[in-house]
């Protein structure tokens, strides 16, 4: 499995963060992203 060092970009649609809260990540190797402003959780799933 690879490593990305950045995905995503500022604002409130998906794949977009705003004001993390928390990361995660899973057995595997889902990765979950929480958000305090917009009360949200992303799910990002690794590539087969």
């Amino acid at each position: 499995m690879g490593f990305i060092t950045k995905w995503g970009s500022e604002g409130t649609g998906e794949g977009q963060f705003n004001w993390l809260a928390g990361i995660a990540v899973d057995s595997a190797g889902n990765v979950y992203v929480t958000e305090a402003n917009n009360s949200s959780l992303q799910k990002f799933a690794p590539r087969p």
